[in-house]
C-alpha cells in the first residue's frame, strides 16, 4: 500500500482535495475525523476536562471554546497537541489498510505529530492568505482578526512546503484544483 499525506495549513482546502480524491474512488482518511472520534471518547473527555476545565460542560467538549483557548495560549495549544497526537496516531495505526493500493490521509499537523516518515509521498495544499482568511471566517464563524491570528501561529507551514513532494495550489478554482490533482495522480507509481 502506498500512503500519501495531504497536508497544509488551516484554510488551504485540504478537505476539498480529499473530497475530489474520494469522488474518484480513492481511499481517504482524515486525521481530523479521527480527532472527532476522540472527542467523543469518555476517557479523553475526562483528560480534557482535567486540563481545560472551562471547555467541558456536562461531559461534552465545547470545540469553539477549546479553539479559543488554544489559539490564545501557545502553552495550552502545545499541551493539547501532546494529549491528542499520540492517541490519534494509535487510532490511525489500528486501521486495516493492507488491501488498498493507495491511501490518502489528510494530516493537518504532520510535522508537529512526527508523522512525516509514515508516508511514501507528501502533497502540500497551498492557498493565498486572503483566501484562507475568508475560508476560516466562513467555516468557523470567527472574525477576520481571529482568522489572521490562527494563521499567524501556523509556524511549521513553510517547513511542510519545503519537504513536500508536490504543491497543490487551491485558491478556489475547482476546475484548476481537479487538474492539479490529476497531474499529481499521474505521477504516482502504478500497481
Amino acid at each position: 500500500m502506498f500512503k500519501i499525506a495531504v497536508c497544509g495549513g488551516i484554510g488551504t482546502g485540504k478537505s476539498e482535495v480529499m473530497k475530489i480524491l474520494a469522488s474518484k474512488g480513492y481511499d481517504v482518511l482524515s486525521m481530523d475525523e479521527i480527532n472527532k472520534e476522540l472527542l467523543s471518547n469518555s476517557e479523553y473527555i475526562d483528560l480534557i476536562a482535567s486540563n481545560f476545565p472551562d471547555v467541558v460542560l456536562d461531559g461534552v467538549i465545547d470545540k469553539k471554546a477549546l479553539k479559543k483557548v488554544i489559539f490564545n495560549d501557545e502553552n495550552k495549544r502545545l499541551l493539547l497537541n501532546n494529549l491528542s497526537h499520540n492517541r490519534i496516531l494509535n487510532i490511525f495505526k489500528q486501521y486495516n489498510f493492507n488491501e488498498k493500493k493507495y491511501l490518502f490521509v489528510e494530516v493537518p499537523l504532520i510535522i508537529e505529530s512526527n508523522m512525516v516518515g509514515m508516508f511514501d509521498k507528501l502533497w502540500a495544499v497551498r492557498s493565498s492568505k486572503t483566501v484562507r482568511v475568508a475560508r476560516i471566517m466562513k467555516r468557523d464563524g470567527v472574525s477576520k482578526e481571529f482568522a489572521k491570528k490562527i494563521l499567524s501561529i501556523q509556524n511549521k507551514e513553510e517547513m511542510v512546503y519545503s519537504i513536500a513532494n508536490a504543491i497543490i495550489l487551491n485558491n478556489g478554482d475547482v476546475d484548476k484544483l481537479h487538474i492539479e490533482i490529476e497531474k499529481q495522480l499521474s505521477l504516482l507509481p502504478k500497481f
